[in-house]
């Protein structure tokens, strides 16, 4: 989970390429996150190396888990 002036939010994969998904978090637990608003059931999330991404990069999954 990323934060900026406009709020909190992740990036999902979307047709080989990343898009920006605005977020609500709810509490954290050790290296997990509750997120309660703003993702669809199945949307897969950027977990690693998302901090050098932006809107529209291509990339590969590589693992779900």
């Amino acid at each position: 989970m990323r934060t900026d002036r406009r709020g909190e939010y992740v990036y999902v994969v979307k047709n080989g390429r990343v898009a920006r998904k605005d977020i609500i978090s709810g509490q954290r637990f050790d290296d997990l996150l509750e997120i309660v608003k703003g993702l669809q059931p199945g949307e897969n999330i950027v977990k690693r190396g998302f901090m050098n991404l932006k809107s529209d990069t291509p990339v590969t999954v590589v693992n779900k888990d």
